[in-house]
């Protein structure tokens, strides 16, 4: 298998066919993280408004409520 390939199953409760997922690309975290902070460092830079609805936000301000 090569790397950046996912095994992917039917369903979660029972696994009882995998197939392997050619078409998933893996991007490690910190490279998302990395592009993220870079959003930002650049939007500061600009002074680009940042949606409230952007991953930038969420990543920034994370929801609270979803422990509640």
């Amino acid at each position: 298998m090569s790397l950046g390939h996912v095994l992917k199953c039917n369903d979660y409760s029972e696994c009882d066919v995998v197939t392997l997922n050619t078409a998933y690309t893996h991007t490690p975290f910190t490279a998302k993280v990395g592009a993220i902070m870079r959003s930002i460092a650049e939007k500061i830079t600009t002074r680009t408004a940042i949606p409230n609805n952007s991953i930038e936000v969420g990543f920034v301000e994370p929801d609270h409520r979803a422990g509640s």
